[in-house]
């Protein structure tokens, strides 16, 4: 049966393709030349969009990384609900894999936005609260996955957290320096297999 399009979903679709596409420019324009350079201006040139659209979506340029970085914390959460009742480490990797797949796709703009994070005060500063909602999101897997008897309980949950959680951010600073010769998963699997097998009971 086909459901009729309503004008509510047709207005809904049309504002998350113009926030795509304003994001997508944006990106382009900040892996080329740098945040700072960039305009607003040639963002909503290059967008084909008028400036008042762009703060309509974004409250600054600092806005259009930490939607990035939203965007995949939601899809990695929907992820990873996904492949509830499997054994942990197959739900880890379900976490990670749209993160994981988004940045092998667009790897000048993840070096760009991995450069941002470290460089970039007030980005990273922005960035905390995506880093604290999959932080949060992580460290429930492992309390669950610790009270299963998944994972060992001789460490605790924050520390057994962040070392999975170092393993993500780790594996993207290996890709990177390695000059992304490898595959990113390649990069993430060996790391994460290592710790998986020091958290075990």
């Amino acid at each position: 049966m086909t459901h009729p399009v309503t004008p509510q979903s047709r207005v809904e679709r049309r504002m998350r393709e113009t926030r795509l596409r304003i994001q997508k420019a944006a990106l382009e324009l900040f892996a080329t030349r740098g945040l700072d350079e960039t305009t607003v201006a040639e963002i909503t040139e290059r967008a084909d969009v008028g400036k008042g659209t762009f703060f309509t979506y974004f409250p600054s340029k600092v806005a259009v990384l930490t939607g990035v970085a939203s965007m995949l914390v939601e899809q990695m959460e929907t992820s990873l609900a996904g492949a509830a009742g499997q054994p942990l480490e197959a739900r880890l990797r379900r976490l990670f894999e749209p993160a994981l797949e988004w940045h092998q796709s667009h790897p000048e703009i993840s070096r760009f936005l991995a450069v941002a994070f470290l460089r970039d005060t007030a980005y990273a500063d922005a960035d905390q609260e995506n880093n604290a909602k999959l932080f949060a999101l992580l460290s429930r897997e492992v309390a669950t996955s610790q009270a299963r008897g998944e994972l060992t309980r001789e460490i605790p949950v924050e520390q057994a957290t962040r070392t999975i959680f170092g393993v993500y951010f780790g594996a993207l600073a290996a890709w990177h320096i390695g000059k992304r010769v490898a595959p990113l998963h390649d990069c993430f699997a060996t790391s994460f297999e290592v710790v998986m097998r020091g958290l075990h009971p």
